[in-house]
């Protein structure tokens, strides 16, 4: 999550030669300690830890916080920064579990707490991580981080009232948030007013003006509020930072043709930005077997095992990991395709009479629609039922 910001601590950080010294006279040492000596023995082991914990080196600091807290059971900075490294392996149960003992002896801790909500959303725990955000809103009510996560958990758990209630109060504390303001453009238009909309994604896009993704949206309010003109200039500007991008390309087909009358330079568009994305598809999908090739099990009637040749090494099955890959970048592609046709459907029912038919034979000879899907959507168009579907 993009706000979410851990504390690091600031160790003494060593040379990786003086470490491994230091190592082995605190092992020399540990033999015979008063109770004093103890607690000074854990600092260093502490501090070694942050050394290690600074140079990604998660498994050793790990070790040496733990000696630290063998040590000393009264050096929470240790367990704070184990629970840290468990974060920054993603073992977010251990991480959990660490900081509900540390806060149990600091329940107010906003830094335990916040680091706490954040393993708790990292391991999936939504309502939970929900629950001790709540916590840090109710101790620091003015924590942008807070809002900002909250309302992010609140929609992932499918509640956008809420997500648009503690993102409006984070934007009142933190007007110019680049963060927010994204986040909350799109809430705004679903929740509030599109004119407001507007003017929360205009800031952002000046702060941002790369994210193409944020610039459509605003795109598609300025059509929806019939500001074409302030919709042809942003895509234009975007057009010329992201030259190949294939929706930002179809967005300006769609202006150049639809409301601008421009039909020679809106069908070259139209063709590069149809290019760019069908590309994106063909770029998810594996070549298919080069000649000569043997095909995948089920495959024109392959075996389902085969002898390798002698001296030869067996064909390896696909790993599972390949596969689950494999079924997302599939998953994705046929989602991109139904997208398209989703454009093709919007470009034939707003074309104007002077380019509809290059627009329908573009569609139909990239194959994004069937001639018999076109002439439908052709149809629906001239009947006026566009509107009701």
């Amino acid at each position: 999550m993009a706000k979410v910001i851990l504390k690091t601590a600031r160790p003494r950080v060593c040379g990786i030669p003086r470490v491994f010294f230091l190592l082995a006279c605190l092992a020399l040492l540990a033999g015979c300690l008063t109770g004093k000596m103890r607690r000074e023995l854990a600092a260093e082991y502490f501090n070694l830890g942050n050394a290690f914990f600074e140079l990604k080196q998660y498994d050793r600091a790990m070790s040496l916080y733990q000696r630290a807290l063998g040590y000393s059971d009264t050096l929470p900075e240790s367990s704070y920064n184990l629970a840290r490294v468990y974060i920054s392996q993603e073992d977010y149960g251990e991480a959990i579990e660490v900081l509900v003992e540390l806060l149990a002896a600091d329940a107010e801790n906003l830094i335990l707490l916040q680091t706490l909500a954040y393993a708790q959303a990292k391991a999936g725990e939504t309502g939970d991580a929900i629950v001790t955000y709540r916590r840090v809103f109710g101790i620091s009510p003015g924590n942008v981080v807070t809002l900002y996560n909250l309302s992010v958990l609140y929609q992932e758990d499918g509640d956008s009232a809420q997500a648009y209630h503690y993102l409006k109060l984070a934007r009142d504390l933190a007007p110019a948030d680049a963060d927010v303001l994204k986040r909350l453009g799109p809430l705004e238009a679903a929740y509030g007013s599109p004119g407001t909309a507007i003017t929360y994604l205009q800031t952002y896009m000046e702060q941002k003006p790369d994210d193409a993704e944020s610039g459509l949206f605003l795109s598609g309010l300025y059509r929806n509020e019939g500001l074409y003109a302030e919709a042809l200039t942003l895509v234009e500007n975007m057009a010329s930072r992201a030259s190949g991008h294939p929706y930002v390309l179809l967005e300006h087909a769609y202006l150049l043709l639809t409301k601008a009358s421009e039909g020679t330079r809106g069908m070259e568009t139209l063709t590069r930005g149809l290019d760019a994305a069908l590309g994106e598809i063909t770029s998810l999908r594996p070549a298919p077997p080069q000649s000569g090739e043997a095909p995948q099990s089920g495959e024109g009637g392959a075996q389902e095992t085969q002898d390798a040749p002698e001296g030869g090494e067996t064909a390896q099955a696909p790993a599972e990991e390949d596969i689950e890959a494999r079924e997302k970048a599939e998953e994705k592609a046929l989602a991109l395709e139904e997208k398209l046709k989703a454009k093709a459907r919007e470009f034939l029912l707003d074309a104007p009479s002077a380019s509809v038919r290059d627009i329908r034979n573009l569609f139909t000879e990239k194959q994004i629609l069937t001639p018999a899907e076109a002439d439908a959507i052709l149809s629906e168009a001239l009947d006026g039922t566009a509107g009701k579907r």
